[in-house]
């Protein structure tokens, strides 16, 4: 037994200093990493940059967005044994807000934070990029409230005149996206020296551009606008998943530049940028979701329950309990079908104006994104015999950006 511990504790004796070691081994790795990350580059050529060293900046910005989702549907097929044909059109009605945020960066690394002010439904926009002279990744996410609204018209219905509807209840749009982008140029372009004041152009330049963006989006019903989810055969959100890639050209001119002739002191610079990025989505999926509304009478019981009552009154009960039900509404079930390639577009745009350790950025940026599917069928969890309906969906998401920041180097 004496044996047995002895060795157990020379074992452990010589383990520790390895996994000490490794630890070591481990942090050194991190370590250079980031210094590689976050110190001067050796590919940018000096003549075309002024490299600055990693500092913490502070940047309260402002924040302007009009976003806007469109769809055309066409739907056909048989309800209750009988042929069924209606045009569709939905609009997330375009709208602008204005944000008031933060955004922190050290080196190539840097996150913001967006809200707008003074409404109960506000909208959001969010992000962290990690992004360098001549690549880069961010990923972002937005969250947004309008009513949706719409016209339907039957084509084989002739009893029903077409209508137009606008919902109650605002809809919600969600919007998560993940891009990246490579610089050929990399020796004299800088894609960030209109946004970022850690590389600054000192001549002017251009490159090809190398891009790709994966985006989730999704336009979703209020619950309580459960009219307009029937209308739709219990759909109550249609989401969209979309992988694209491109190459565009990205271009800086360099209007001021003067050196620093001490630390930031005497830095004076002021550059422009375009970039145009073309792109095909190649992975197109657009996913229609049904919304299951629980059981009235199982909503009243529960509701009799809660508050220790014997009888439902429908005038002192009726509206807590509507809330309950209608809060009670749940994903039942959904459909997901491939979508054609299409073609997509970003547009950016920025001015960038260094003063010392100050830094003024004005910045722009358009995105447009196609959804176009075959057709689906609409809620076959829940289809009876002589019932079966289907969809075609064309779509269009895009926004636009712009934003003033005012940013200081600590």
């Amino acid at each position: 037994m004496t044996n047995k511990r002895t060795l157990f504790f020379i074992l452990v004796s010589l383990l520790l200093p390895m996994q000490g070691s490794r630890a070591q081994i481990f942090s050194q790795h991190t370590v250079d990493l980031w210094n590689k990350l976050t110190g001067p580059s050796k590919v940018l050529d000096p003549e075309y940059f002024l490299q600055r060293a990693p500092r913490w900046t502070l940047s309260p910005k402002y924040t302007f967005i009009s976003t806007g989702l469109s769809m055309d549907c066409d739907i056909e097929g048989v309800a209750e044994n009988q042929m069924v044909g209606a045009s569709l059109s939905m609009k997330f009605d375009s709208r602008s807000s204005n944000q008031l945020g933060l955004t922190a960066g050290w080196g190539p690394l840097s996150f913001g934070l967006g809200k707008e002010l003074g409404k109960k439904n506000a909208d959001k926009n969010n992000f962290i990029r990690l992004f360098s002279a001549g690549y880069g990744i961010q990923v972002r996410y937005s969250k947004h409230y309008e009513k949706i609204s719409g016209n339907l018209a039957f084509t084989q219905v002739v009893e029903m005149e077409p209508m137009d509807f606008t919902t109650e209840y605002p809809g919600r749009m969600k919007f998560f996206s993940v891009d990246g982008y490579y610089v050929l140029n990399r020796r004299r372009f800088s894609y960030i020296a209109a946004y970022d004041s850690k590389t600054l152009q000192k001549k002017s330049s251009g490159s090809v551009v190398f891009v790709s963006k994966y985006s989730s989006g999704e336009m979703s019903f209020d619950p309580h606008d459960e009219v307009f989810v029937m209308l739709l055969d219990d759909t109550g959100s249609i989401a969209t998943r979309q992988l694209s890639i491109g190459a565009g050209y990205s271009y800086n001119r360099v209007i001021l530049h003067r050196d620093p002739s001490e630390k930031d002191k005497g830095l004076r610079n002021l550059t422009l940028n375009l970039t145009a990025t073309p792109m095909l989505t190649f992975l197109n999926r657009v996913i229609f979701r049904t919304y299951g509304y629980p059981d009235w009478n199982y909503v009243k019981e529960e509701y009799l329950r809660k508050h220790g009552l014997d009888e439902y009154d429908a005038l002192r009960d009726y509206i807590e309990v509507r809330e309950m039900y209608l809060t009670g509404c749940e994903i039942s079930g959904q459909s997901k079908i491939k979508g054609a390639v299409q073609p997509n577009l970003i547009l950016r745009a920025g001015a960038l104006f260094t003063y010392d350790r100050w830094n003024v950025n004005l910045y722009g940026e358009y995105n447009m994104f196609r959804i176009k599917s075959n057709q689906v069928p609409m809620n076959p969890e829940r289809h009876e015999k002589g019932t079966a309906l289907k969809m075609d969906t064309v779509g269009l998401f895009h926004d636009w950006i712009a934003g003033l920041k005012v940013g200081y180097r600590f």
